[in-house]
């Protein structure tokens, strides 16, 4: 007798579902930083950019346990409230989405 199973693997949506959509970074402790979450199974092939309204990149991270604090990664200036845009790359797949920041 053979038994047979299907096994679907998860996509990077299924991975990052419950990525935030807003934060704000005034340092109160309550979502002061993005972060993709506790997702150290891509730690070394994962890669995700935070992109401004214009396209311009604002921050960058080969971590998934990095945090983005809302700051410009070149110069540490405070960005200002409104949206913005990530980009997330992982084995090769890609999701992005919008993210609101408020001050």
């Amino acid at each position: 007798d053979t038994l047979y199973k299907t096994f679907q693997m998860p996509t990077v949506g299924d991975f990052l579902k419950n990525l935030p959509n807003a934060f704000s970074p005034n340092n109160d402790g309550i979502n002061d930083c993005f972060n993709l979450g506790n997702q150290n199974e891509f730690y070394g092939c994962s890669n995700w950019t935070i992109l401004n309204r214009w396209g311009e990149e604002i921050y960058q991270s080969k971590n998934p346990g990095d945090c983005w604090n809302g700051k410009r990664e070149s110069d540490g200036s405070e960005m200002p409230a409104g949206t913005y845009f990530y980009l997330v790359r992982i084995f090769g797949s890609t999701r992005q989405g919008a993210l609101l920041l408020t001050r």
